[in-house]
């Protein structure tokens, strides 16, 4: 399965272990041997891109053939490319053919292109003073907690052997200390179990809310109406969308179903699949009339009483028209795509 609903394209394979008809269960126990060859195999296409995997230092490196200058270190890779985790899997390190044999056998030349210019608008710095507030202000709360419940615990040890050195200055007799003991025993175990329920409230109440990933923090931004977490989370909508000229919306739903984008996407019956971002909401995926029906319901939901934009194909925007007039929607404009 093939989904973008963000940054980048994800890909999904499942494997079925039991056959469809005989309905027994598939063991893949060769499939490391298979995995090594095929790792083999790909060792060996690195030279189509004209690089090299070579000794550098203690490590090793992933040097151009023409370049030598060009090259970084294999663990900056993964984890599983560094020295010592390549030669548990494939064996001591063999050197492999020359600078000159490999670029006369590149196929695939690597050519350097600049780095778009970073994006600076403030938000990342201010992800990070608020995520170093938030660590100073959890371990000033710990440290504070910390010492209120050494001194409950103190106060409980001293205040129950002074009752203990009491009753051993009793003038009483040895059977009456051992009751009386018996009993301060009963009570200091009641008392230590009040102390334990007490001290968990304190840690309880002492909780803070997380500030939460970069994107959940994009995410909330953007439902104050934060222009700069709004531009990060815009994406170019693909399919028949209904947008929202309103850009102070609330907060949007489902948070545990955000994605890295801070957008939610409606799994809804039928195999329609919505995504809701900030102001729009556009269908993924084919373009029946039910899933434009649900994209219209959604729309009215969210957007009711304000003025909404239609966009997609020519066909599809007719379509739309006809819907969100049916449901009272206000349209301002139509964009074709």
């Amino acid at each position: 399965m093939r989904h973008s609903e963000q940054e980048h394209e994800h890909l999904h394979v499942a494997v079925n272990k039991i056959h469809p008809e005989t309905l027994k269960i598939h063991h893949p126990y060769k499939a490391i041997p298979a995995y090594q060859a095929l790792a083999s195999v790909l060792e060996e296409e690195l030279a189509r891109f004209g690089v090299r995997l070579v000794r550098r230092g203690n490590g090793l490196a992933v040097v151009d053939a023409t370049r030598p200058n060009l090259a970084c270190k294999a663990s900056a890779l993964g984890r599983d490319w560094s020295k010592q985790r390549l030669c548990e899997r494939f064996g001591e390190f063999v050197r492999g053919p020359k600078a000159i044999e490999v670029a006369r056998g590149q196929l695939h030349a690597s050519v350097e292109r600049p780095l778009q210019r970073a994006r600076d608008d403030g938000l990342w710095r201010e992800y990070q003073d608020a995520l170093g507030t938030a660590r100073t202000r959890r371990r000033e709360l710990r440290d504070g907690l910390s010492s209120k419940i050494d001194a409950a615990r103190t106060a409980h040890r001293r205040r129950f052997k002074l009752r203990h050195h009491a009753i051993a200055a009793m003038p009483v007799s040895g059977t009456d200390k051992r009751k009386l003991s018996r009993m301060l025993a009963f009570e200091r175990r009641a008392a230590e179990r009040k102390l334990g329920v007490k001290t968990k409230g304190w840690r309880v109440a002492g909780r803070e809310a997380p500030l939460g990933s970069w994107k959940e923090f994009l995410a909330a931004r953007a439902s104050r109406g934060d222009q700069r977490a709004i531009r990060r989370l815009t994406r170019p909508l693909r399919g028949p969308a209904i947008e929202s000229a309103d850009h102070h919306l609330g907060a949007l739903p489902s948070r545990a179903s955000r994605t890295s984008r801070g957008s939610v996407v409606h799994n809804l019956p039928g195999g329609v699949r919505l995504r809701e971002s900030a102001g729009a909401i556009e269908l993924l995926g084919d373009s029946r009339d039910d899933a434009l029906q649900r994209l219209v319901s959604l729309a009215e939901s969210r957007f009711g009483g304000q003025r909404v934009t239609l966009l997609g194909s020519k066909e599809n925007q007719k379509r739309l028209v006809e819907m969100a007039s049916e449901r009272g929607l206000e349209i301002a404009q139509e964009r074709q795509r």
